[in-house]
């Protein structure tokens, strides 16, 4: 029965280092997910091309947002202007 006992502990064991070691490696490619990217078949060439496309779809989306942000002060101007509040 001790034996048993002794295994059971050691196995129980086992599955916790091993759960933790998952974890460990799910928070690490969370935190920062290129590392877990090998690139060692991609060209430089083709991981460019990628980053490009992010960094245009980044400058797509601040080019929006702002042009909405003046479209906003324009139209509040208009409307202050017309209505004479201020």
């Amino acid at each position: 029965m001790a034996r048993a006992a002794e295994l059971e502990a050691q196995i129980l064991a086992e599955e916790e280092a091993a759960e933790d070691a998952r974890k460990t490696r799910e928070r690490r490619a969370k935190a920062d997910p290129t590392e877990s990217s090998i690139y060692s078949s991609v060209s430089l060439a083709q991981r460019e091309a990628q980053e490009y496309g992010y960094v245009q779809r980044d400058l797509r989306r601040i080019a929006i947002v702002g042009g909405g942000l003046l479209l906003v002060l324009f139209l509040i101007d208009i409307i202050f202007n017309v209505t004479n509040v201020l």
